[in-house]
């Protein structure tokens, strides 16, 4: 068994029982439009790839490209001082990390951050439990990131030391 496929059994396995607690947990609720299937179809490049989800992906660049472009090409923004575009174009560890972090979660869920918070009106705890641990995700990057300049200063003394 492969690896891909291995983690696809997983996340169909997850998905399956997030639903059934979510049903036993609220049977007046119904799951919110949120179809996890879809997405780990489109996931799952070597088996039954469904790729309906690349045709939302075009429609958002339809949409996206243009207003970039647009902006990008103004000399200062309508509504602030100075445009502010990212400079930083190497793909590193934390960007891949992030990015494997953000396909699992939309994989075990079916959900992307802003739909996700959308759907808390729902009150769905399958919902709640994933929003839940976003902020905690995004809280512990935040403490991350406040320990690095202390742990390279630790171990820069540590070398100096040694």
């Amino acid at each position: 068994m492969t690896a891909t496929v291995a983690i696809a059994v997983s996340m169909k396995m997850t998905v399956a029982a997030m639903e059934r607690l979510d049903r036993r947990a609220t049977p007046q609720m119904p799951w919110p439009e949120v179809q996890p299937t879809k997405v780990l179809g489109f996931l799952d490049i070597f088996g039954g790839w469904d790729p309906s989800l690349a045709v939302v992906m075009a429609a958002a660049l339809a949409v996206s490209v243009p207003g970039f472009t647009l902006a990008n090409g103004r000399s200062r923004p309508l509504l602030t001082a100075r445009s502010i575009w990212p400079t930083k174009r190497d793909i590193d560890l934390p960007l891949i990390v992030g990015a494997a972090l953000f396909g699992i979660g939309w994989g075990l869920v079916g959900l992307c951050p802003g739909p996700a918070l959308e759907s808390l009106a729902t009150l769905s705890p399958g919902i709640i439990a994933f929003v839940a641990a976003m902020a905690a995700g995004m809280a512990l990057h935040d403490v991350w990131q406040k320990l690095q300049p202390k742990l390279r200063n630790q171990a820069a003394v540590a070398n100096a030391d040694g």
